[in-house]
């Protein structure tokens, strides 16, 4: 288990490299990432390929090439401030999915923070890997059970082996992530690969697989993509120009009802 571990570390850490390098030259060589990550060729293929289908990097002949995306990573607070109303109305109808007794787990995002002002079943317990979480759901006296690992310092997220360890342990009932974007190429994605491992495990391990996505997130892709859009199902506010014929949806109203 030890030696997975090290190796999975490995592996993230030289993904985190090669995109930063074809970020900062644009396009680079097998030859040329295996000479600077002092790598096999073989390995870099391997991890070109893997990237490529993650849709994080273009696998061209020869090399790869950077991805044009949105790459910076917004600190907790100040997605708390952004598109908050549509926000609200995606957090209120996913409190309402929580039923008495229910063993749930959300992520650090936030508009999972969100729901929890409206959680009104009973008798539950929460897992989170959200720092603010926490301090939010025992002031509302909900049972809750964070899981350790690295905390990261803009999204205030534990994230690493030592989280999706604990992770594996837990069978939910039901699980809220957030996307920082949604595309019909990628499908559910985010920042930086740490968060979409975590997200991918929580959905993972829940029966009832939820994806919270206010409208504005819609058409944009980012880093690494997480989960595909038929896999979970997606809450959000409001109808744009958007095949959804592609994914299980929940359009829902402002009287949080779902309208699709």
């Amino acid at each position: 288990m030890e030696e997975t571990v090290g190796f999975r570390e490995k592996q993230i850490k030289r993904w985190k490299e090669i995109m930063t390098l074809l970020q900062q030259e644009g396009f680079l060589t097998v030859e040329q990432l295996a000479e600077r990550l002092d790598v096999s060729l073989a390995t870099i293929r391997r991890d070109l390929t893997a990237l490529d289908e993650d849709k994080a990097i273009i696998r061209t002949r020869g090399g790869a090439k950077a991805r044009i995306i949105e790459t910076e990573e917004p600190s907790m607070k100040s997605k708390a401030l952004q598109n908050s109303e549509q926000k609200e109305i995606v957090a209120r109808y996913a409190a309402s999915l929580i039923k008495d007794g229910d063993f749930v787990c959300m992520d650090s995002g936030s508009t999972t923070y969100q729901i929890i002002q409206y959680i009104t079943a009973q008798n539950l317990t929460v897992v989170t890997n959200g720092v603010y979480h926490v301090q939010a759901l025992i002031e509302k006296g909900i049972s809750t059970f964070m899981v350790g690992g690295e905390v990261k310092e803009k999204t205030c997220a534990t994230v690493g082996s030592k989280t999706l360890e604990q992770l594996d342990n837990f069978n939910f009932d039901i699980a809220f992530v957030g996307a920082n974007g949604v595309s019909l190429q990628a499908g559910f994605t985010t920042h930086e690969v740490n968060e979409a491992e975590v997200k991918r495990k929580i959905l993972d391990r829940s029966s009832q697989k939820y994806i919270l996505a206010d409208s504005t997130k819609l058409n944009h892709q980012y880093f690494i993509s997480f989960y595909p859009l038929n896999g979970a199902i997606m809450i959000t506010e409001k109808r744009i120009e958007f095949d959804y014929s592609k994914c299980k949806v929940l359009i829902v109203s402002e009287a949080a009802e779902a309208v699709k």
